[in-house]
């Protein structure tokens, strides 16, 4: 059986510390870009062996983003060079840095995740050379924090925005398993919040021109989004006559959380079953209970026969 991602139903997660999702880059990442990125990681075979090199099967990425393998080949000017898409990736996801924040300790850093990708063009091969230990910090050694990216419901994203977007508001959903309640929650950010998540600048002509937003970001976000399984709808703010705020709704499906059965969020069948036998247990108590109760009222000759009816009708209700 093939190594491949396509063949391994276990690969279609991956794990990324919210630290990392909720961080701003040095770039705007393209959506090839975000999806090569997650793909790549996805490829790692966490392991004793681990030595920090990644290999990206080329066709199987295709394959699985249902991308025309030839097209990764076409000629391109990228930072004023002639070189393929494929090249181009490579130096987009090698050049990529993350700017950590700890405003507590009043730490700021750019980190590298790629340090090296080499294109071996006969074998159809990518290979990455990542650094380990913020490799493992960020996406292995996660007990908390992290948010799960189930990848098939990125597949079909057609812009770069929804996919950021898609990470950034999946990290704020978290899937209780003790209560199992619907996560919920809404966003108000003014403008210079949103340009920053979207590594965009608060001058650029999308806050100038708010049909410029809505058409061109806002709206293939949401549709986007629904092929996800994120509930999404966002209102824009005016502050006095102007645009300047926007509410994000976001709620997760859980009818596509649930299609995704991902064994780190359930709730043990023991812990289940122990909670539903506690609740029985209590339930058989309350209606023992009222039949004791209804039965003394009964047997009590004071009382007349509507007297009666009333108490147990009020009981039934109840």
């Amino acid at each position: 059986m093939s190594n491949s991602l396509v063949d391994k139903k276990e690969t279609k997660f991956i794990k990324k510390s919210n630290v990392i999702v909720r961080t701003i880059t040095n770039d705007t990442s393209g959506l090839l870009t975000q999806k090569l990125f997650n793909f790549a990681i996805s490829s790692i075979k966490f392991d004793d062996n681990f030595n920090g090199i990644i290999k990206v099967n080329l066709n199987d990425f295709c394959i699985f983003h249902d991308i025309n393998n030839t097209n990764l080949y076409e000629k391109i000017i990228h930072k004023k060079k002639e070189m393929t898409i494929i090249e181009k990736e490579i130096d987009n996801i090698t050049s990529l840095k993350f700017w950590l924040q700890d405003e507590n300790k009043e730490e700021y850093s750019f980190i590298n995740l790629f340090e090296r990708g080499t294109w071996f063009k006969n074998q159809g091969i990518l290979e990455f050379k990542v650094v380990q230990d913020l490799i493992k910090k960020h996406y292995i050694d996660l007990k908390k924090d992290y948010t799960n990216i189930y990848l098939p419901y990125t597949k079909t994203v057609t812009s770069k925005y929804s996919m950021r977007l898609y990470e950034y508001l999946r990290s704020y959903l978290y899937m209780n398993a003790k209560t199992k309640k619907t996560p919920i929650y809404k966003h108000e950010w003014d403008f210079e919040k949103l340009a920053k998540i979207l590594n965009l600048g608060l001058n650029s002509s999308y806050f100038k021109n708010i049909s410029m937003l809505k058409i061109k970001i806002l709206e293939p976000v949401k549709r986007d989004l629904l092929k996800t399984d994120i509930i999404f709808t966002y209102e824009l703010i005016k502050v006095g006559r102007k645009y300047s705020k926007i509410i994000l709704n976001t709620h997760l499906d859980l009818k596509k959380f649930n299609a995704q059965n991902p064994e780190l969020e359930k709730v043990s069948p023991k812990k289940e079953y122990k909670v539903c036998k506690e609740y029985i247990n209590k339930s058989k108590l309350i209606v023992y209970n009222l039949k004791q109760q209804k039965s003394k009222i009964i047997e009590k000759p004071i009382l007349s026969d509507e007297e009666v009816k009333k108490i147990m009708q009020d009981f039934d209700n109840h």
